[in-house]
């Protein structure tokens, strides 16, 4: 049986055009989400909360999950802008991006083509980024 080894593996270079379109894709989701995170916290373009969906009033009531929901979309779009820990990034929008399609496939119609164009946006970082990945599907027995 055969292991993967990450020591020996460098981490591919990806070509010059993944590298363009992913740079287009980080600083388009990078200025989208960090303005989506101060957003929640400013509240510069938000409805009224009597004229919000049902899921996302939910959610301003507990009166926790829309600011940590807040900070994690500033975090992950200052670091889509500033080009650092980018792999890092994506791996903490996943989550967010999931919810935000599935929101929007089952709630709320009207986001939904702005959500598939995040959602690919998103996925061109994951392809751009895919050996920084490879690490995290190697079986170990042990930690370290």
């Amino acid at each position: 049986m055969t292991t993967l080894s990450t020591e020996s593996t460098p981490l591919a270079k990806p070509s010059k055009g993944v590298r363009v379109i992913a740079h287009i894709a980080r600083i388009l989701l990078g200025a989208l989400f960090t303005f989506a995170g101060l957003n929640i916290f400013f509240k510069w373009v938000m409805p009224p909360a009597d004229h919000q969906p049902e899921f996302p009033r939910a959610l301003m009531q507990t009166g926790y999950m829309m600011q940590m929901i807040g900070a994690t979309q500033l975090f992950v779009g200052v670091l889509f802008l500033i080009n650092r820990y980018v792999a890092f990034a994506v791996v903490v929008f996943t989550p967010l991006m999931v919810n935000i399609v599935a929101l929007h496939f089952f709630k709320d119609r009207d986001g939904l083509p702005m959500a598939l164009i995040v959602m690919c946006l998103w996925a061109m970082l994951v392809w751009a980024y895919r050996s920084a990945y490879v690490p995290l599907f190697v079986a170990q027995k042990t930690p370290g």
